[in-house]
Formats: C-alpha cells, sequence, structure tokens
C-alpha cells in the first residue's frame, strides 16, 4: 500500500507525518504533492526569522487550499 510521508524540522526539533494510502498505486494524486510542498515550504519559513509575514500569509493560503482539497479540480 502507497504511503505519503511529510516532515518538518523546527529548531532541531523534528515532525513527521505519514499517512497509508488505500488506492491503488500511481503517480501521486494532488493531495499527496500539495502535502509534501506546504512541508517543504513550512521548513524553508521557519529557517528565515524574518519570514513571519510571510509565514502568516502562506498558512492562510495553506488553510484554505486544504478547504479546497476535497473538491474536483477543473473549472470553478
Amino acid at each position: 500500500m502507497p504511503t505519503s510521508q511529510a516532515s518538518v524540522v523546527i529548531n532541531g526539533s523534528s515532525a513527521s507525518r505519514t499517512e497509508q494510502k488505500t488506492s491503488s498505486t500511481g503517480p501521486p494524486s494532488q493531495v499527496d504533492k500539495f502535502v509534501a510542498a506546504e512541508a517543504e515550504l513550512a521548513q524553508r519559513l521557519w529557517e528565515n526569522p524574518q519570514a513571519s509575514d510571510r509565514a502568516q500569509a502562506y498558512h492562510a493560503r495553506a488553510q484554505v487550499a486544504r478547504c479546497n482539497a476535497d473538491k474536483p479540480f477543473g473549472n470553478s
């Protein structure tokens, strides 16, 4: 069964998340890609202390994207 994993290191502490997928094997889904990109960007933002404004804006956009992740892609 495929898994998706995201991990973030903040001030030497690490957090990771692994989810089991019940779908068949194949290319990563849009949600898998989003989770990986979110973890990578969060890591970069935490490494730059001056990025707090960008971090707040990013997290607001990420929250909207999470809400829309279950909706079908295409014309909106």
